[in-house]
């Protein structure tokens, strides 16, 4: 890797020893790796991907996560608006021979279906790209060019893919987060077991954003915090308290923390709870 950025390559090659996931990826984006795959920041101790869950992964990028959760099990919905992006997502897919078990789908995932303009960056590899405008401009992003993208709101999306029911639902979406979650009624909230979201205080006011998550019902609110500063994100995992009960219940609470497992990835904060 260290060649490959020293020769200023544009796609750069990047392997996962652990899990043997391979990724072709725009250059920048190999950062974002670790934060899947060792920060493990998209990892819920309390709502664990079995076999045959179903994954929303908003904002998939190179599909880092994407193939993490399907080499679990896990039947993915991929959803990636860039164009440039997208190209290298399906490619990342057939390269590690998950195309049975990854959908992409070339969406952003909104408020709204219909239209947008997705505000393009080259940083992060497209990582910062964003359909939000107050982001693009408050996060001091480069904007290389502008794509008009299709929209779907994550009701809409549901209905879309045929789901009835969401195990996790990943959203690193550059700000658009609020309007997506603003949008839910309680019935859909209750479709999706769990969500892991990072936030953009730079597009929205965090407090607001709070507010939409603290008055769902039956919901658990945990921030991650990774031992390694340096790969911790501005992440929350929102987690129905079923899950909580049921995990505690089995004791499985007392097992993974005798084995460290919640070292390092989650700690439970205290929260309003409903």
């Amino acid at each position: 890797m260290l060649y490959q950025r020293a020769t200023n390559a544009s796609v750069i090659d990047v392997i996962d020893r652990r899990t043997g996931l391979r990724f072709k990826c725009r250059r920048g984006a190999d950062t974002m790796l670790a934060e899947t795959f060792h920060a493990l920041i998209y990892n819920i101790p309390l709502a664990p991907i079995r076999n045959g869950d179903i994954i929303f992964d908003v904002g998939a990028n190179h599909g880092f996560f994407s193939c993490w959760a399907a080499q679990q099990g896990a039947i993915v919905h991929a959803f990636e608006p860039d164009p440039n992006t997208f190209d290298r997502l399906v490619e990342n897919i057939r390269l590690n021979g998950l195309e049975g078990s990854i959908r992409p789908h070339q969406y952003a995932i909104s408020s709204e279906t219909g239209d947008s303009h997705l505000f393009c960056s080259s940083t992060l590899g497209g990582g910062l790209s964003t359909i939000v405008p107050a982001f693009a401009v408050k996060s001091g992003m480069e904007v290389m060019s502008q794509a008009k993208v299709k929209t779907l709101s994550l009701t809409d999306a549901l209905e879309y893919c045929q789901v009835d029911r969401v195990r996790v639902c990943k959203l690193d979406c550059e700000g658009a987060e609020f309007s997506i979650l603003a949008d839910l009624n309680s019935t859909i909230v209750n479709r999706f077991d769990s969500f892991v979201l990072e936030y953009h205080p730079q597009a929205y006011s965090l407090s607001a954003f709070m507010d939409i998550l603290l008055n769902w019902e039956g919901y658990h609110i945990s921030k991650v915090v990774s031992q390694d500063r340096d790969l911790e994100n501005a992440n929350l995992s929102v987690v129905r308290s079923e899950l909580l009960r049921e995990w505690s219940r089995s004791g499985s609470v007392e097992r993974r923390h005798a084995n460290g497992q919640l070292n390092g990835t989650h700690k439970e904060v205290p929260t309003h709870q409903r």
